[in-house]
């Protein structure tokens, strides 16, 4: 029995113990996670700057503003001019570039207060100013986009101290509303570049597209450069083919050639939302009744100088087009003679480069100006 009380202060500094661990350990995380941040989150984090702070005038903004209680003040459309000054009517030209809105509410109620006693001044921004980002790379169309803002979007607020919105900013969206990437882009590391600070990010919009990793969409503002690289392998996996295809990334549409055996042999538009075999012949208007039903074959580009040719059995599942593919369809005579490869590695050999998918002298290419005989051959 005299052991007893022994036992129990023993077990009672044994809890003490590893309660202390527990919160030690838990301090030792707290202080080294931050630490262990990879340095493309300590970019993207240096960043959120642009999207917290208080949105700073510029010219071509438009701003609103009213005293309450005073009828004579309300103004609808005070134009930022391109000297940043803007025309307050009962208060005269202000210098409001490069200020955020609560700044311009102070200084219009510091000039109201020699002639209104304690004025309460409202400013808002009425109408963004166009932003202009610049799109290189592995994009379906390079160069400089302005995005406008819609006078009537809801989701743009800015007001007093409410940070700059605006939700059509976000990279993921300027990139789709630019065209698209390119089936070749390397989305694992896309570089945002800004003007005005020089600072430079590294995003993975890979995991934005698997993962649903918001902070890798970043926000943009006016004068940021994105690069899109290339694959180095010149060829995108099947799987991330079909995921890009679902995503606002993906082109809107894209070219691809029809020859052979089909009622109007050309280059086509292929739309994003239907980048199928089926829908390229359909384009084409449709197999001739000379046509071999049974196999197709399709001269694929990998980046600018490599090709293979893919054999597609009809009666299979319909099969996923890729941009500048190049569609053959031959006679039924040819496949039932078993010379079907023979004649679709003559017809697709000139098609080598990617080049060849626009040549002028292709558009109405069918067998390559052959006659039927020099075609196929008399046996």
């Amino acid at each position: 029995m005299s052991c007893l009380p022994c036992f129990a202060m023993t077990m009672k500094r044994y809890v003490y113990y590893r309660l202390g661990a527990i919160i030690l350990t838990g301090l030792l995380l707290v202080f080294t996670i931050p630490s262990a941040m990879s340095e493309n989150e300590q970019k993207l984090k240096a960043h959120a700057s642009y999207q917290d702070h208080s949105y700073r005038l510029g010219p071509g903004d438009t701003l609103q503003w009213q005293v309450l209680a005073e009828p004579d003040y309300p103004q609808e459309d005070v134009l930022v001019r391109p000297d940043g000054m803007a025309s307050f009517s009962g208060v005269g030209e202000v210098q409001v570039g490069n200020l955020t809105v609560t700044e311009i509410t102070n200084r219009l109620r510091e000039e109201l207060s020699y002639t209104i006693r304690d004025p309460q001044v409202v400013v808002s921004v009425k109408i963004l100013r166009p932003i202009t980002v610049y799109l290189r790379g592995a994009v379906m169309k390079p160069g400089m986009f302005q995005f406008v803002s819609d006078p009537n979007q809801k989701n743009i607020t800015i007001q007093g101290n409410d940070a700059h919105v605006r939700t059509d900013m976000r990279l993921s969206n300027v990139l789709g509303n630019a065209g698209g990437v390119n089936m070749d882009a390397d989305l694992s590391d896309v570089t945002v570049k800004w003007a005005d600070t020089g600072e430079e990010a590294h995003v993975d919009l890979w995991k934005l597209l698997k993962e649903g990793k918001l902070d890798e969409d970043i926000w943009l503002t006016s004068d940021a450069t994105i690069t899109v690289p290339e694959l180095k392998t010149g060829q995108i996996m099947e799987d991330d083919y079909r995921l890009l295809l679902t995503s606002s990334l993906a082109p809107k549409d894209f070219p691809v050639r029809v020859i052979g055996q089909v009622a109007a042999p050309g280059v086509y538009q292929l739309d994003g939302t239907s980048p199928y075999l089926q829908s390229a012949i359909a384009k084409a208007g449709g197999l001739t009744d000379d046509a071999n039903k049974k196999v197709v074959a399709i001269r694929r580009f990998i980046g600018k100088d490599g090709n293979t040719t893919i054999f597609h059995q009809m009666s299979g599942n319909d099969t996923l087009l890729k941009p500048n593919d190049i569609i053959f369809v031959s006679e039924n005579s040819a496949y039932k003679a078993g010379r079907f490869g023979e004649v679709a590695y003559k017809i697709l050999q000139p098609f080598a480069a990617l080049s060849m998918i626009g040549a002028q002298n292709a558009q109405t290419f069918k067998y390559g100006g052959w006659s039927p005989s020099a075609r196929f051959g008399k046996r």
